[in-house]
């Protein structure tokens, strides 16, 4: 029997602390801001990419700081938005979008690393494997129904029982997420704050059959 190889984020990755409950990543539904609340996915995502980056691999942020209070999480999220990730309503913003945004981020910052989203739906899996190898989440898109945008195809998101066994809890498009680890047939995923768990087969027959890999697909961060 062959065995398949599992990948994760080597550190503890980013929480949010609200009403004393600690999250699995950002939550744009905590949002002060209307807009992001409604399309925000691409800022969460980055915003988590850049502290789990600033916190591990370019200086850290204080011990104190972890984890991080809501009100300082939602100020860095408007922030982020307004000053390199504009969101167009109700579509929010594209993978070129997020890339050119946080390039900016890294450059202003001199954080050194570079983003390029990706188009090729062969290469998805040896890339998010790459990043996970060298500690870097992966946003990851389930795009929109392409070419036919009113259906109503989506994607699962499963959480799994204390006994390993999954059930879907959500299903989504047009939606990003960020992938924290690939173990066996699952990614395992940040999304709206909770730790979920996405079907591999399942998001590749949904980018060939309902999507397409220019849309669907991920923003690959490399170091430079």
């Amino acid at each position: 029997m062959t065995l398949m190889s599992t990948y994760g984020l080597k550190n503890e990755y980013i929480s949010v602390r609200k009403d004393g409950a600690v999250s699995y990543g950002g939550n744009q539904v905590w949002s002060e801001n209307a807009v992001i609340r409604k399309c925000g996915c691409g800022v969460i995502g980055s915003l988590d990419l850049l502290l789990y980056l600033a916190r591990y691999h370019s200086g850290g942020l204080a011990a104190a700081d972890w984890p991080i209070p809501l009100e300082n999480y939602d100020r860095m999220c408007s922030a982020l938005s307004r000053r390199y990730l504009p969101l167009l309503p109700p579509f929010g913003t594209n993978g070129l979008a997020l890339a050119l945004g946080l390039n900016r981020v890294f450059e202003r910052f001199d954080m050194p690393f570079s983003a390029a989203w990706q188009f090729s739906g062969s290469k998805i899996m040896d890339r998010v494997e790459e990043m996970l190898d060298a500690d870097i989440p992966v946003i990851l898109s389930v795009g929109a129904n392409f070419p036919f945008v009113w259906q109503g195809n989506r994607v699962t998101l499963y959480s799994r029982d204390p006994g390993g066994k999954m059930h879907g809890f959500a299903s989504t498009k047009a939606h990003y997420v960020t992938v924290t680890g690939s173990e066996d047939r699952f990614f395992r995923i940040s999304s709206w704050g909770k730790l979920f768990y996405i079907d591999k087969g399942e998001y590749f027959s949904y980018i060939k059959q309902h999507s397409s890999s220019v849309i669907s697909n991920i923003l690959k961060i490399e170091r430079r």
